[in-house]
């Protein structure tokens, strides 16, 4: 089966976030036998927040990878900022990396707590809140996570998923597709 969605928008959406209701789906409802494989997605898409909502409601597991809408609006082939630092979303996607490379059982509690830092509130997380859910969830201090390679390992998923023609989030792969479903 196919998972289509579609709600409100703008203050709608808003107004509406959090109600399970506000979704409605013309292909398949949440009883349905769904099997989701892969999730592309990025903290700052709202859509991949609901997604995850509706999957995690659904109860369907799905292997989430990192794709920065960031990077893919970037002219740069580079993943080197010019100010040195790494864009808000980009910071949490490296820290799911090293949150499911260390405990996958941990990730998802993770993801859930990351789109919630970036979308029940008004304003856009500070650099120091991502540090603290990446840290609560690994166990480690800022100094001892490398940073490089995990931000190595989200430009590595975005360039799979670039391969799979996938420009947006949430982008899915249902069963044994190579297609993605937008």
């Amino acid at each position: 089966g196919v998972w289509a969605c579609s709600g409100p928008k703008g203050q709608d959406r808003r107004r509406l976030r959090g109600r399970s209701d506000c979704w409605d789906s013309p292909v398949a409802s949440p009883t349905d036998n769904i099997s989701v494989t892969t999730v592309y997605f990025d903290y700052a898409c709202e859509d991949s927040y609901r997604f995850q909502r509706l999957l995690d409601m659904a109860e369907v597991s799905a292997d989430w990878r990192p794709f920065s809408l960031t990077q893919a609006a970037s002219k740069a082939s580079s993943w080197h900022w010019t100010n040195g630092e790494v864009p808000l979303s980009v910071l949490g996607l490296a820290g799911h990396e090293v949150v499911k490379a260390q405990s996958a059982p941990g990730t998802k509690a993770y993801r859930q707590e990351m789109f919630r830092l970036f979308h029940d509130t008004q304003h856009l997380p500070k650099r120091d809140q991502i540090w603290q859910l990446i840290e609560k969830f690994t166990g480690f201090p800022q100094a001892d996570l490398d940073l490089d390679a995990a931000l190595q390992r989200v430009q590595d998923s975005h360039e799979v998923a670039a391969s799979k023609a996938v420009f947006s989030t949430p982008t899915v792969f249902i069963e044994d597709s190579d297609r993605p479903f937008f």
